[in-house]
């Protein structure tokens, strides 16, 4: 509601062609049609740099997602039509397996709305909702929405978009533009893909009914019939599959998150000392954790903004054997994320390290290794445990 006022107050008159014409994916979630959760909406509105880049979408476990209907929508045979042929559109083309929802704490349920369509981004171990109003009940209509749930952002919003599409900003509707910002998501090496079910049509957001995304070759974007072949190609890179099957071989224990070819436990709620905290990790065939790249400390970081801790956690970094000689694994660290000043050996006795809580931007710091007050983030080969 709040966005229809700004735009009554902006645009006058204009307001009933804007908010009542425009398409049922042009809403006022987060770029028309994504669910924020609520750290992820303080990550954007923050207005960090950092953070924002920090919003990636998480696969589903083994690529299964279980679903089912909420009882606003479970009546409609022609809702459920459509919504069972999308997903066997994802089905038949990726490695992606549905399943009605039993026990399964993570999930998606599919409602009927009066206000369009959405749906949050990828994996969180909960409900997610996913959206449709009347309006929305057509097939490339849910597979987009599927789409963001399996952890895809729109197209036009990657870094390198403008090289390949030029945003027509004086006809975007002006509580609107904020949809048109570039975003820092993973392409997973995939060129930018015109075709794609997941991109704006050339209008959408338009507050004159003209052009808002210029295609700089003059290719159609848009369409909602289906999945392009980038879109194919881009979900299976995504959830590693193989032969058309997501690769099961070793999935990670329950409570432990995946990323790439590791997992990852968070002890939240349990806290120790550095020593201790290394001692259970290895108890789970594990180590404290070891960052190794920035693609790895975006997954870490962005997984601790969407739990909302308040508390330092342990990490694997220490230089207990040589001051100042600072080791993971016994190797050299091959990334850091340091607050200013830090590592400091403040006191003479602060040997490991540990990631600070978000006041401090998840910054690392050095601390004594005998604090028991840290929870810890472990880390595994996903073929170790």
């Amino acid at each position: 509601m709040k966005l229809v006022f700004v735009m009554i107050l902006m645009l006058g008159s204009l307001e009933l062609e804007v908010h009542c014409n425009r398409d049922p994916e042009d809403g006022e979630h987060f770029e028309g049609d994504i669910i924020l959760t609520a750290n992820q909406r303080r990550m954007i509105q923050s207005g960090d740099k950092n953070n924002r880049a920090a919003i990636i979408g998480y696969r589903w476990p083994n690529g299964v997602v279980p679903y089912r209907f909420h009882r606003s929508i479970s009546r409609s045979r022609k809702a459920k039509k459509v919504i069972f042929g999308a997903m066997k559109e994802w089905s038949d083309t990726t490695c992606i397996t549905f399943k009605r929802r039993r026990r399964e704490k993570g999930f998606i349920q599919f409602y009927k709305s009066t206000g369009g369509c959405s749906s949050y981004v990828g994996y969180h171990g909960v409900r997610m909702r996913i959206n449709l109003a009347e309006g929305c009940w057509h097939h490339g209509i849910v597979v987009h929405e599927i789409g963001h749930a399996l952890g895809f952002f729109h197209e036009q919003s990657r870094l390198d978009r403008d090289k390949y599409v030029r945003i027509l900003w004086q006809n975007i509707a002006a509580p609107f533009r904020y949809n048109f910002m570039r975003r820092s998501t993973d392409s997973l090496g995939e060129p930018y893909d015109y075709n794609s079910i997941m991109h704006y049509r050339k209008n959408a957001f338009s507050w004159n009914g003209l052009d808002t995304i210029q295609t700089l070759n003059g290719a159609a974007i848009g369409q909602r019939s289906g999945l392009s072949n980038g879109d194919i190609k881009q979900m299976n890179l995504m959830y590693r599959c193989s032969n058309g099957h997501a690769n099961t071989t070793r999935p990670c224990p329950n409570e432990w998150l995946s990323f790439g070819d590791h997992c990852y436990f968070f002890s939240t709620g349990l806290s120790s000392s550095w020593q201790n905290a290394q001692q259970r990790c290895q108890s789970m065939q594990a180590d404290l954790l070891c960052v190794t790249s920035n693609d790895e400390w975006t997954f870490i970081k962005t997984r601790l903004q969407l739990l909302g801790v308040s508390r330092s956690h342990w990490i694997g970094p220490n230089d207990i054997a040589q001051e100042g000689a600072w080791v993971c694994g016994g190797q050299n660290l091959t990334f850091t994320w340091w607050y200013p000043n830090q590592p400091n050996n403040y006191g003479g006795n602060e040997n490991c390290a540990a990631i600070l809580h978000a006041w401090y931007n998840f910054r690392w710091s050095d601390d004594e290794c005998t604090n028991p007050n840290y929870q810890y983030i472990c880390k595994a080969s996903s073929s170790s445990i």
